[in-house]
C-alpha cells in the first residue's frame, strides 16, 4: 500500500467552530505547494435493545451509553492520531472510518458531541485536524442544516476528482473565501501546479460554478445517504465534468 496524500492541517482553537474553519490556517502540502487560509438520531426497536444509525452501521447500545460511547471515541481519536503520524494507510485511518466511530460517539452521547462542537480539547483538536476540509464533520454536529451554515462550511471544503491513478486524484480542488484553488498533476514532471478559479456557491441550490476566462465548469453538491443518513458529501459534475469526493483516496494497491 502507497501513501498517495498527506493534508496536514493546523487549527487555530476559537469559541465557535464555524468561526474558526473560516479563520484558521491550513496547509496543504501536495507535491510541495503550501497555501494559507443531525441532530436527529435513527432509533430502531429490536429484541437484541436500541439501534442507532452510525455511519451506515447499525449500533444496538442505550442513549447516553458511556461506555460504547467512550469507546468509539477513544477509537476515532487514536485514529486520527495515526493519520496525523501519516501511517493511514498502514493503520487504516481513513476518514470515512474516523467518522463513523465519531458518529457512534457523539449520537450516544451529547456531551461529546459538545466537545467535538466547542473543539477546545486535545482530543476534539485532533479529530478536527483529521477531519479538516470534510463536510461530514459539519454534519455530524449540526451545522449543515441550513442554507447559510451550509454556505459557511463550503469554505474551506477540499474535494478529490473521482478519477486518477498511482499519483492520486487528477484533479484537487480547494475552496476558499473568494476563490478556488485547484491542484492538477503537470504531465511532464508529475508534481501538482495551481490553477485559480473564481467561483458562485447557492447554498440554497447546492450549485457551484467555477469561472476561468472563457472557461466555465458546474457541479451540484449532493449528500449521499446509507440506510436514511448521511455518511458523505460530493461534487456531481455536469455531463461533460467528472465529480469529486470529500474524501481523498488515501492508499493504493
Amino acid at each position: 500500500m502507497i501513501s498517495l496524500l498527506l493534508v496536514a492541517v493546523s487549527l487555530v482553537t476559537l469559541p465557535n467552530f464555524a468561526a474558526r474553519a473560516h479563520d484558521s490556517l491550513v496547509e496543504l502540502a501536495i507535491g510541495g505547494l503550501a497555501f494559507g487560509q443531525s441532530n436527529d438520531i435513527e432509533m430502531v426497536s429490536e429484541d437484541l435493545g436500541n439501534a442507532v444509525t452510525a455511519g451506515g452501521r447499525m449500533i444496538f447500545a442505550q442513549l447516553n451509553d458511556p461506555t460504547t460511547a467512550r469507546s468509539a471515541w477513544a477509537k476515532a481519536v487514536a485514529l486520527a492520531k495515526e493519520r496525523a503520524a501519516g501511517r493511514i494507510c498502514e493503520a487504516e485511518a481513513y476518514q470515512s472510518v474516523i467518522l463513523s466511530e465519531l458518529t457512534t460517539a457523539v449520537k450516544l452521547s451529547p456531551y461529546l458531541k459538545n466537545e467535538v462542537l466547542k473543539g477546545l480539547s486535545d482530543s476534539a483538536k485532533v479529530l478536527h485536524s483529521a477531519l479538516a476540509g470534510n463536510l461530514m464533520l459539519f454534519d455530524l454536529i449540526g451545522m449543515m442544516s441550513t442554507p447559510e451554515q451550509v454556505a459557511d462550511a463550503i469554505v474551506g471544503s477540499i474535494w478529490y476528482s473521482q478519477d486518477g491513478g498511482v499519483a492520486g486524484s487528477r484533479s484537487i480542488l480547494w475552496i476558499g473565501k473568494t476563490q478556488v484553488r485547484e491542484f492538477v498533476i503537470d504531465p511532464e514532471t508529475y508534481k501538482r501546479r495551481a490553477v485559480i478559479w473564481a467561483y458562485r456557491f447557492g447554498a440554497d441550490t447546492g450549485e457551484l460554478t467555477l469561472s476561468n476566462g472563457g472557461k466555465t465548469r458546474h457541479y451540484k453538491l449532493n449528500k449521499v445517504r446509507k440506510n436514511g443518513e448521511t455518511v458523505a458529501y460530493e461534487l456531481i459534475g455536469s455531463s461533460a465534468e467528472v465529480g469529486y469526493s470529500n474524501e481523498p483516496n488515501d492508499c493504493s494497491a
